[in-house]
């Protein structure tokens, strides 16, 4: 707090005001008549007439405050004489001078205020006419103004007591009153005839001065004739109102009418019934602004209650403040029935208020009761939260919708309420079946036939039909070529689906990066032997590591590797180079084809892309590649991108986060290293001697700041993990490790008291699912597993095939000649049938049927042959981790058939063993 400072004048300012002989009398209608004034106009809780003394501050007129005088050193209009400006503080705590005031801190609790020096007839700065609120409000030019103008008044009544000086004053206030931008009008109580008006008046009504003393206030009032207007004033002549305010409309002399607002007193002279007067200010402005405001706010009710979705507001305490009408149409309930009467709890099912509750508690390490807090917790964080909920409607009916909580705040950054939009999800959920059973119908119907094409144009091909002629060897390769193409048009289009809906999956895992480049180039080799395309890998950075999904990376070099083949010219090479740059593994691929068109640059990883049309043409693809990449890449925390130079070739980079090649064992002692994430510090203790007397290297984390500071800089073969940790959720660490590529594949043992296991089940089948083989398939592949199924089988020799398609039938019945003998069930009830009278070595099960699922299959497989081996072939996709019994997981066209061919020779391998 500072004190305020005493002014150069003091000695004379204090003998100016002592001349005056009014302190310490008693209280005057006079000076209170102003502050009444000023606390109603200006809505303000407090208004004073202060006079400043020299140790101080004595109030001669009070509205709303009991204190005759306060100490000067804490006073606000101790720093209002100092100069000859209104003072004004919007807000006292953000003033220095008045931040820590006693006055401020504590009652009355002064926000606002707003002082205009009061001068003595002499000149002297004496004290103010202050107006004071308990809240922050701000003061308009007008405002000042007004002010300014009544605080004159106030000098006018101190210059009474000076009667010698009595016309100056008159003079002066004359003069006041004049610069006023409001009209100020004085009339006569008997007469009501204006007996003065200020030029503001004068100006706005358009008459000159002589003609408005001929007039009255209900001749320029047209809504107000002569009988309402006497019957408005007579509460102010009989008493029983000191001040008058009310909107009315001013008519100009050329016709023109505006709308006023009157502030209207009357000033008594002795006896006399004195005059009114009127402060009159025109408020078209303010209008204005309101009417504006009105619109906006009913239109943006009107949108409100027009959108299709539901609105609910809440107080802080959950009861409903607000419900629009798309809530009520979508739920069934009344606005009456809601506001002020209701919780949201009333819409939601039991069971999942309490499951949000659990979750919560788990995510942020403490207690989180199944209450209104499950819905608002995260939202008063400052954290977004929306989830999906089932809404419950007033009939019972139950259905699924998107809710987004969002925390409403005042000016003053407080919490008032919380505002919930609800999206019913119903048809979106519609949609997103149609889709899903769209996709599965063009997984089924056409690889379907694409794999009877295939399969049997590569018997026809392998001689299964004799030796061909050269040339019908040529086609049938042809027809297979394009066959091919098919297949990775079709790929590319439900990959991009599973891109543009989120469910693409990865498997993150170590890679050795120099592997894998390789083994895309093998892959590659043969479409550029037949571009006449040379692909060479360069000297780079030896020993790289890196985290990922190896078929995705894979699917993603060997696009870059096909396109720069396929923009090569013949005799061209391809060049691939590697290099460790910043914590990144950034793979390069080169080629000296036509470069990117600079128009291209911008769209090259847009769907459908193509430099050129004719491209499509001559070099084929379909403008999807580079796109899914983009999708893979990113999803593992790395970039692509490429440099090009139109018509001096293109290079396409890869940035993917590096992993360093660590030793798992302690440097030191040989050991494997284990941290333990544990903030117990006995339960950490007894964890570390354990860890340590089986032989391992321990260190130990007491949160999860130390424990991201650990794995900064050591390698681990494991952490141990408690869930509930101070301050953070042991949850979101693992799914931010499982973000992270340098852990991704981190193995995480967890310790805690609230972890729950259960384990996956197929239906609830243990069925022996061998594998999950695609279309089309590889000859000897297939027969590879046929052959293993049946050695271990003891040597039976039939195989039952379910599966509808015929022509899948014929082919598969061709490649299997020799090898066993096949049954073919074209449905889960012919299946049965076979399954009751004959013993098989091998089921070969498609999950499309007329009748039903595949998969219904296997609980009877699972309960009655055990040991049977199960090969699922199909052109569906399923996620092979939903399944525990899945050694691998293939798509039909899309994969590597020998990478299969060796997981299953691997599995009966073991089984052998």
């Amino acid at each position: 707090m500072r004190k305020p400072d005493i002014p150069a004048d003091e000695a004379t300012r204090l003998e100016a005001l002592r001349d005056l002989n009014i302190l310490d009398t008693p209280a005057e209608e006079r000076f209170d008549r102003i502050t009444r004034v000023a606390m109603r106009h200006f809505g303000v809780p407090m208004a004073l007439v202060s006079l400043v003394d020299a140790d101080r501050q004595w109030f001669k007129s009070r509205q709303g405050l009991d204190a005759l005088e306060t100490p000067r050193d804490i006073s606000f209009c101790g720093h209002a004489i100092l100069a000859d400006e209104i003072l004004y503080v919007p807000n006292a705590l953000d003033d220095a001078r008045f931040a820590d005031n006693p006055f401020v801190t504590d009652s009355p609790n002064v926000r606002f205020y707003a002082g205009a020096p009061l001068h003595a007839p002499t000149g002297e700065c004496i004290g103010t006419l202050c107006i004071i609120d308990y809240k922050p409000r701000t003061f308009t030019a007008v405002d000042m103004t007004i002010l300014r103008d009544l605080a004159d008044c106030a000098e006018s009544e101190l210059a009474r007591v000076r009667i010698a000086k009595g016309a100056l004053e008159a003079h002066r206030f004359k003069q006041i009153l004049d610069r006023a931008r409001d009209m100020i009008f004085m009339f006569d109580a008997n007469s009501l005839q204006f007996v003065y008006l200020n030029q503001g008046a004068v100006q706005s009504m358009g008459y000159s001065q002589q003609e408005l003393l001929q007039l009255h206030p209900f001749d320029i009032k047209p809504q107000i004739p002569e009988t309402p207007f006497r019957r408005l004033i007579e509460p102010l002549l009989s008493g029983e109102l000191d001040i008058l305010i009310f909107e009315t409309t001013h008519r100009r002399k050329d016709g023109f009418e505006f709308p006023v607002e009157v502030y209207l007193q009357l000033v008594r002279e002795g006896k006399n019934d004195g005059r009114f007067v009127a402060i009159v200010r025109d408020i078209s402005a303010r209008n204005q602004v309101e009417l504006e405001l009105k619109s906006v706010t009913a239109m943006r009710q009107a949108i409100l209650d027009s959108a299709n979705f539901s609105i609910i507001a809440t107080d802080t305490k959950g009861v409903i403040t607000v419900f629009n009408q798309g809530a009520q149409r979508m739920l069934g309930y009344s606005e009456s029935e809601m506001v002020g009467n209701q919780t949201p709890a009333i819409l939601h099912l039991p069971e999942e208020i309490v499951a949000r509750a659990k979750a919560l508690s788990l995510e942020t390490g403490r207690k989180v009761e199944p209450g209104f807090d499950v819905f608002v917790m995260k939202s008063k964080q400052g954290y977004p939260d929306e989830n999906e909920w089932s809404y419950v409607r007033k009939n019972g009916e139950i259905f699924p919708v998107l809710l987004s909580v969002t925390a409403l705040f005042d000016d003053s950054s407080r919490i008032f309420g919380y505002l919930g939009v609800a999206y019913d999800l119903i048809e979106r959920k519609r949609v997103d079946k149609m889709k899903r059973e769209f996709i599965s119908t063009v997984s089924h119907e056409l690889r379907t036939p694409l794999t009877s094409i295939r399969g049997a144009l590569g018997l026809v091909a392998g001689g299964a039909s004799g030796v061909l002629p050269e040339k019908a060897l040529d086609l049938v390769n042809i027809a297979k070529n394009n066959c091919d193409r098919l297949v990775r048009l079709i790929n590319d289009i439900l990959d991009m689906e599973k891109i543009e809906s989120g469910k693409m999956q990865f498997t993150m895992l170590p890679i050795d990066a120099q592997s894998l480049i390789g083994e895309a180039v093998d892959a590659t080799q043969a479409y550029a032997y037949q571009r006449q395309v040379k692909i060479e890998i360069a000297v780079g950075a030896d020993n790289a590591e890196i985290s990922g999904d190896r078929d995705r990376l894979l699917q993603v070099l060997t696009n870059l590797l096909s396109n720069a083949s396929k923009f090569s010219p013949p005799g061209g090479t391809v060049t691939v180079s590697t290099s460790a740059e910043n914590g990144e593994f950034v793979i390069r691929v080169s080629d000296a084809g036509p470069g990117i068109p600079e128009a291209f640059k911008s769209r090259i990883f847009q769907k459908f892309s193509q430099a050129d049309s004719s491209d499509t043409r001559s070099k084929g693809g379909t403008g999807l590649g580079l796109s899914i990449s983009q999708a893979i890449v990113e999803n593992h925390g790395g970039q692509i991108g490429f440099d090009s130079v139109f018509g001096d070739g293109a290079c396409f980079w890869v940035r993917l986060p590096a992993r360093q090649r660590v030793p798992a064992s302690d440097s030191a002692t040989g050991k494997i290293r284990v941290l333990i994430v544990e903030d117990d510090q006995d339960i950490a203790k007894l964890l570390k001697i354990m860890l340590e007397r089986a032989g391992y290297a321990v260190d130990v984390a007491l949160s999860l700041v130390q424990a991201r500071e650990l794995l900064g800089s050591t390698h681990y073969s494991a952490i141990t993990l408690d869930l509930l940790l101070p301050g953070e959720s042991g949850l979101a660490f693992v799914e931010e490790l499982r973000q992270r590529p340098e852990t991704a594949a981190l193995p995480i043992v967890v310790v805690s008291a609230v972890v729950e296991f259960g384990p996956k089940e197929l239906n609830g089948a243990a069925v022996m699912v061998l594998d999950w083989l695609g279309k089309p398939i590889d000859e000897e592949r297939l027969l590879a597993a046929v052959a293993d199924a049946v050695k271990k089988s003891g040597g039976k020799r039939r195989v039952l095939h379910v599966e509808d398609d015929v022509d899948i039938t014929r082919v598969l019945r061709a490649m299997l000649e020799g090898v066993a003998e096949v049954d073919f069930a074209p449905t889960l009830n012919a299946a049965h049938v076979c399954l009751s009278s004959v013993e098989y070595a091998m089921v070969i099960l498609d999950i499309g049927l007329p009748d039903g699922s595949g998969l219904e299959l296997l609980p009877r497989l699972a309960q009655q042959y055990p040991s049977l081996p199960v090969l699922i072939f199909s052109g569906q996709e399923f996620d092979k981790n939903e399944y525990g019994h899945v050694l691998a997981s293939y798509v039909k066209s899309r994969s590597d058939t020998e990478d299969m061919v060796r997981v299953i020779q691997n599995h009966f391998s073991q089984k052998s063993e």
